[in-house]
Formats: C-alpha cells, sequence, structure tokens
C-alpha cells in the first residue's frame, strides 16, 4: 500500500496557493524570449611571417582612406572593421612563444 495521500484540490487550497504565487516576485526565465541583440565578434590576425605592408596598410588615417590592394577583397565588410598599424613590442622576445602575446604584449 503506498504511503502518499492523495491529493485533494478544494476551493481553499486553490485559493492559498494562488495568492502565494501572486505573492511571488516576477521570474524573467519565465517570460517569452526576446530577439537578443547581435554578438559583437573580434577576429585578430597574427602575421607571424610577417607581410608586406604597402599593399596591406592603407597610407592615410582615418574611415575615408583608400584601400589597399589586400584591403579591396574586404571591401563588403569595410564598416565592420579596423586596421591598426604601426603597433609594436619591443620588449618581447623574437622567438616563437612571442607570437602568444600579440594582443596582450605581456
Amino acid at each position: 500500500m503506498s504511503t502518499l495521500k492523495t491529493l485533494s484540490t478544494n476551493r481553499r487550497h486553490f485559493l492559498r496557493t494562488g495568492s502565494a504565487l501572486l505573492a511571488l516576485p516576477w521570474l524573467e526565465s519565465l517570460a517569452p524570449a526576446q530577439a537578443a541583440a547581435p554578438l559583437r565578434r573580434l577576429v585578430s590576425i597574427c602575421t607571424n611571417f610577417g607581410l608586406y605592408g604597402p599593399s596591406f596598410f592603407p597610407e592615410q588615417a582615418g574611415r575615408d582612406y583608400q584601400a589597399s590592394e589586400y584591403l579591396n577583397v574586404l571591401g563588403d565588410l569595410r564598416p565592420h572593421f579596423t586596421v591598426f598599424s604601426g603597433i609594436s613590442h619591443p620588449e618581447i622576445g623574437g622567438d616563437h612563444a612571442s607570437e602568444a602575446c600579440f594582443l596582450t604584449s605581456a
């Protein structure tokens, strides 16, 4: 024989439980999902063997730069990326372990 009681729902039990639920704070996890903002992404490229700078880096700075030979390929994505140049890490050694710190300089 089962030791569990059968649950009986009467009006009083229903009202007591319902009022307790109304007293709980609103749980955001129960709300319908809203469209999330698009994720922002970061792509960093470490050029271990170098590249030919004049074909990659634009000659002038700012948003209105003339795209270089290599950057012309990315013309459709131009509003979505930034090119950094002239970055130097003189305190970092020149061995292969230095490629792990190209973003942090540490």
